[in-house]
């Protein structure tokens, strides 16, 4: 699989539990015209997840200010590796809902789970 990665948030490679993260290889699309993007190559082994997400998500914050963060995340993602897609975006969804405990929100929030099926086509 190739990435271009255009976006200051980095993805969530994970792969048996094991968290990998995948950096930005250029400026977030669309700040300037002519911006040029490296292509990242991936080997996804069935089971695989890439987790994408926006600041909306790291830079989400409970009462007392502290920022949900990247490490929460990647946390996280190394317990519900398991899971489904759409379930793994329900778990992040309630543990940050739980982290938050009805804190308003100051940002949009995207997340988007891609996995690999260990089920042949």
């Amino acid at each position: 699989m190739q990435i271009c990665i255009a976006g200051h948030c980095p993805i969530i490679w994970v792969r048996r539990g094991e968290i990998r993260s995948l950096d930005a290889t250029g400026l977030p699309l669309g700040i300037f015209r002519n911006s040029s993007y490296a292509l990242t190559t991936i080997e996804a082994e069935p089971g695989d997840s890439l987790v994408l997400y926006t600041d909306g998500l790291t830079e989400a914050q409970d009462r007392s200010g502290q920022e949900y963060g990247t490490d929460r995340i990647v946390g996280l993602m190394a317990t519900v590796w398991k899971l489904s897609a759409q379930a793994t975006i329900d778990a992040c969804l309630n543990n940050l809902a739980d982290f938050q405990a009805g804190c308003s929100k100051h940002d949009d929030l995207t997340i988007m789970v891609v996995k690999r099926s260990d089920v042949p086509l």
